[in-house]
């Protein structure tokens, strides 16, 4: 009779341990796609900050890889709660840099380029805090 009762003790202590593996697996894997969204937005802060500086727009400029377009899809799919703060960095990203990338002569604004500094700094604010309320340790600050 003994052991008919522990039975269903170990299969809820097995369904216990596989739950937490789960878990840590999940959050492992948030962590490495939070590293990923790291890099990613620095790469595109690295491109908006060449394309500001650069006396010259190359013709073909208008058909790189944009940086943003990973930062985005990673976001998307692994930080919806993020949405907001990187619309307005794209949004912010497209008034200061598009208009010269486009071969437009207009001189970019300072209003513009304060406006991507200050949207550059709420993502990677809300990362931080992210990252902190979820203790995940990111490496490429």
């Amino acid at each position: 009779m003994a052991v008919t009762s522990a039975i269903p003790a170990i299969s809820l202590i097995t369904q216990l341990a596989l739950e937490r593996k789960k878990q840590a697996a999940e959050k492992k894997k948030k962590a490495e796609k939070l590293e990923e969204l790291v890099s990613a937005l620095y790469e595109h802060n690295v491109w908006v900050l060449r394309h500001a500086v650069s006396n010259q727009t190359n013709s073909n400029d208008k058909y790189e890889q944009i940086p943003f377009t990973k930062l985005s899809a990673i976001q998307k799919v692994y930080f919806p709660e993020f949405e907001a703060h990187f619309s307005n960095l794209d949004v912010a990203t497209a008034r200061w840099i598009w208009p010269k990338i486009a071969g437009l002569t207009v001189e970019p604004s300072e209003e513009a380029a304060n406006l991507y500094n200050k949207c550059f700094n709420e993502v990677v604010h809300e990362i931080q805090a992210y990252a902190k309320r979820e203790r995940v340790i990111v490496e490429s600050w």
